[in-house]
């Protein structure tokens, strides 16, 4: 049995309620990690103007966690120490890069591999200072995937949200008109015929 106009009409406002209730809240959720990234990209930008000086790695260390039988998924982050002068004054810096925690996959691998080089050697290693507060420093100022696929994935969502808000719109138009093709014409009194 078909729905009547009725029933037709109800299912209709419930499925463009809950499609306006899922596109509203992933384009927040997206907007969200959105907002989250732009600290990153804050940073990433200034430190391009920060001033290059000759850093003497002190220490570096590689930490990770794992969590039972997927040591493959390690999150790893390199903790370091080093020490810099700029404009007189000598300073110790230990923020290694412009990305937040850690990460798993070779980038912090081969991070630690380059700092421990440059401890064993005794090489410097190029610091980026901030000019207008010296005590902030970075060793490298580079982005890495994160930086750029959570953004990526936050923009996703906000496509997607946009996406089930239109398609929600369409379907309640396109129920209107089949609620208006299913509706039989006004009865006609006129006998003129």
């Amino acid at each position: 049995m078909p729905y009547s106009t009725g029933n037709m009409s109800q299912v209709n406002k419930k499925a463009n309620r809950a499609a306006v209730i899922v596109g509203a809240g992933t384009i927040i959720v997206g907007v969200v990690i959105i907002a989250l990234c732009v600290p990153w990209w804050l940073d990433y930008f200034a430190a391009r103007s920060w001033s290059a000086v000759n850093a003497k790695i002190v220490s570096v260390e590689l930490l990770e966690s794992s969590s039972g039988r997927r040591r493959h998924l390690a999150s790893r982050r390199v903790v370091c120490e080093y020490i810099y002068e700029y404009a007189g004054h000598r300073h110790t810096g230990r923020r290694v890069g412009l990305e937040w925690g850690g990460s798993s996959g070779q980038f912090h691998l081969e991070r630690y591999q380059q700092l421990l080089h440059h401890l064993r050697q005794d090489i410097p290693l190029p610091a980026y200072v901030n000019p207008a507060e010296p005590t902030q420093a970075v060793l490298f100022r580079t982005t890495n995937v994160m930086m750029y696929g959570i953004p990526a994935v936050g923009a996703l969502l906000v496509l997607a949200g946009i996406w089930c808000l239109k398609r929600s719109g369409q379907v309640n138009a396109r129920a209107n008109a089949a609620m208006r093709a299913q509706t039989p014409p006004p009865f006609n009194n006129d006998r003129s015929e």
